[in-house]
């Protein structure tokens, strides 16, 4: 896959996951879903195109059911527990509290990332099938 392929994969996750990021943390009011998603998505596409330059055999078993539900469960479960921690410690109105809201993001963001493209559908379909 090309460089530009690469990009048009990055791009389209990185849509998908802010857009997940932005309706799962605790904003401070609803005026800022768009922001946040927007934010994600900028701070997710650097990390998508990484992924999917370093591990290039995800494209060679594209065809494997589940990778899309397993990145959508894993970036939400991840991120809204995390999220929920910070905002009973930190509360969501604070300048901390929504950089908490954002390193739950990105931890989210990166168990997704890993678990769906870096290698653990493949090694749970290679286990298990």
């Amino acid at each position: 896959m090309g460089r530009r392929g690469r990009i048009g994969w990055s791009l389209l996750v990185s849509i998908w996951a802010g857009l997940v990021g932005g309706a799962a943390v605790f904003e401070p009011g609803l005026q800022y879903v768009q922001l946040y998603a927007i934010g994600f998505a900028l701070v997710a596409f650097p990390a998508a195109y990484w992924t999917i330059s370093t591990h290039k055999q995800i494209f060679r078993t594209a065809h494997r059911p589940g990778r899309v539900a397993v990145f959508i469960l894993v970036i939400f479960v991840v991120t809204v527990a995390l999220a929920t921690v910070f905002v009973f410690l930190l509360g969501n109105t604070s300048p901390l509290g929504i950089v908490a809201q954002l390193v739950a993001y990105a931890v989210g963001l990166a168990a997704a990332l890993y678990a769906a493209y870096g290698g653990g559908v493949d090694y749970l379909w290679n286990e298990y099938t």
